[in-house]
């Protein structure tokens, strides 16, 4: 249980730290959007995907076609 915990919070932190880097978070633009945009999505949106696909392939209880025992 403490591994979902810890690698759940990867993004969390990632989103945390970048809004405090003046090189992310300064009045540019990337793709016309604003660069703490564009990181957030990047750090956060993309993350999260694979670590929701994570605990979905670490689930024990599943049988081999994804239905609960």
């Amino acid at each position: 249980m403490r591994r979902y915990w810890i690698v759940g919070s990867i993004p969390f932190i990632l989103v945390f730290v970048v809004t405090w880097l003046p090189q992310i978070n300064g009045p540019h633009l990337w793709f016309g959007a604003p660069a703490i945009f564009v990181w957030v999505t990047f750090l956060s949106g993309i993350p999260i995907s694979g670590i929701l696909l994570y605990f979905e392939l670490s689930r024990k209880d599943l049988d081999d076609e994804g239905d609960e025992k």
